[in-house]
């Protein structure tokens, strides 16, 4: 990688995250992959700072981990994701142009949070939509499913890699860091989820300071089969 794109990639990672992750993403791009006590001991930073910022690198896919056989974990920068969000802004309308402003806004959040369930992005883009939308109206969450469905159909968002079911069931000590894995035929299976409602508009504090009761949150189970990820 040439000077001019780790600049580069150290501006992304600014503007996008902050100093501690720009330092921490440039550092492993620099030098290829490392534990972490050695990435905190180069880097000058606190070991508690460091995994919060590989945290949000590996949130957003742009850093990757191997476990070894001795049971060391060492930590990679992807540098060619990082210099692809320089076409955020493209994928954006490119998906406001194919699924209108539901998938404008569905892609626009997983951008933003690099990883989500269906149903909070579900929830998410909803209420989101109902606030643009004239008094009374409001967006039904079977509406972004919908739309969210057919993103995944066409290979916008792919499921995430899950931590096998053996690997879960076996009573020995839990490795040091899960081993992800998804077949290829299961990338683009939407979960099958109940999600029934209708986009919430934020009160005011006036609204608030009246007693009016709060809305509901949507209420689901947690699965992590049904977590998913922008595909790029």
């Amino acid at each position: 990688m040439t000077q001019a794109e780790i600049k580069l990639c150290s501006l992304l990672l600014q503007e996008h995250f902050g100093e501690i992750v720009e330092k921490i993403g440039v550092h492993l791009i620099r030098t290829g992959s490392q534990p972490l006590r050695v990435i905190a001991h180069d880097t000058r930073t606190p070991l508690d700072q460091v995994k919060k910022a590989l945290c949000v690198l590996i949130q957003h896919n742009l850093v990757i981990y191997q476990v070894h056989k001795r049971g060391m974990v060492e930590y990679e920068a992807q540098c060619s994701r990082v210099l692809r969000m320089l076409r955020y802004p493209r994928y954006i309308y490119t998906a406001k142009t194919l699924y209108s402003d539901t998938g404008e806004l569905i892609v626009e959040e997983l951008l933003l949070n690099g990883k989500m369930t269906m149903s909070a992005l579900v929830k998410k883009v909803a209420d989101r939509l109902t606030e643009t939308m004239e008094d009374g109206k409001t967006m039904d969450y079977g509406e972004v499913s919908s739309t969210f469905v057919r993103l995944a159909d066409t290979h916008f968002v792919q499921r995430c890699p899950l931590v096998p079911a053996t690997e879960n069931s076996d009573p020995g000590p839990p490795p040091p860091a899960p081993t992800l894995v998804i077949s290829e035929k299961d990338m683009y299976l939407v979960p099958k989820l109940n999600l029934i409602g209708k986009g919430k508009r934020r009160r005011s504090s006036e609204d608030d300071a009246i007693g009016e009761p709060k809305a509901k949150r949507l209420k689901h189970t947690t699965d992590n089969k049904e977590v998913m990820v922008l595909f790029y």
